[in-house]
């Protein structure tokens, strides 16, 4: 299975969510406000992005054995069939949503009292989705796109580009996430229009301390020293050599659909070169030699 670029672990080349001018933080339905994301730039807040599973504060975090039966608990009710509350879960992935939740989990205090707290399937799923962004993320089902997220998409990847050229010809698959990342924060109603097409003029311009700031830390590193998703590229040390990429990108062309993110060169380049997770299986379809050498390696 591939790991694609998102905001959600799903696709792990970041962790990163697009957000906007500030945090948003959503009453949980005991009446005290659930944990909101940090406001520290892991990635792409203050005024663009934050780690959807970054915890909420300092804290010691909560021991994983806490954790554990919570985040059970909610991956059995993510995973009910007909649940409107998290559609984007079902016993396919339902591990998965599980160990991303243990993971946020780990990471803030208080947070498996919370989902215990909560009597009804619907309140705890609420409580986690308002705790973590990349949980709320998870749990989507379909979600439209906003075609006001394109130009942000393209701009904050132009502002990021004049700062790694050796991404440029991943230009394509760098709009593509970001442009996905502002659709389902959209979608989960963090932000609307105005706020969109706002950062989209601040990283047109990409003149403004915070934009330069945040495309440094996509390209290179935070202030304290932590990679950006873009960096191995930026700094010439890719996860997959580039001429694996291009061969596997090449081979895997013909075999997905034309509607699969993975069947454009820029996206495929990107998440070939950015994922570590993917090094040993885009080596693997760099060397098939078919559709079926391709399908075994995907496996």
């Amino acid at each position: 299975m591939l790991d694609r670029p998102s905001s959600s672990r799903h696709g792990r080349i970041a962790l990163l969510s697009v957000l906007f001018s500030a945090c948003a933080s959503t009453a949980s339905d005991s009446g005290d406000a659930a944990p909101t994301p940090p406001s520290r730039p892991s990635g792409p807040v203050v005024d663009a992005y934050v780690d959807p599973f970054a915890a909420t504060d300092g804290g010691a975090g909560t021991p994983a054995a806490d954790c554990r039966p919570s985040c059970e608990r909610l991956g059995d009710c993510a995973a009910e069939p007909g649940d409107g509350a998290c559609e984007g879960v079902d016993a396919e992935n339902r591990a998965a949503f599980v160990d991303a939740c243990v993971e946020a989990c780990e990471g803030t205090p208080g947070f498996a009292d919370g989902v215990n707290q909560r009597e009804t399937c619907d309140s705890a799923l609420e409580y986690a989705k308002n705790s973590f962004l990349g949980l709320a993320f998870d749990c989507l089902g379909d979600y439209a796109h906003q075609a006001v997220c394109e130009p942000f998409g393209e701009a904050l990847a132009d502002c990021v580009l004049s700062r790694c050229e050796p991404a440029r010809e991943m230009r394509t698959g760098l709009v593509f996430v970001f442009t996905d990342d502002c659709d389902r924060t959209m979608a989960v109603g963090l932000y609307g229009r105005a706020d969109v097409e706002q950062n989209a003029e601040v990283y047109r311009a990409c003149l403004s301390e915070d934009a330069v700031r945040i495309a440094t830390e996509i390209a290179g590193r935070s202030a304290d020293g932590e990679p950006g998703f873009l960096e191995p590229v930026c700094s010439g040390q890719p996860f997959v050599p580039a001429e694996t990429c291009d061969a596997a990108c090449e081979a895997l062309r013909p075999c997905v659909s034309p509607r699969d993110p993975v069947s454009d060169a820029g996206y495929c380049r990107l998440v070939c070169a950015v994922s570590e997770a993917n090094a040993s299986l885009f080596g693997c379809v760099a060397g098939a030699r078919d559709c079926n050498g391709v399908d075994a390696c995907l496996q």
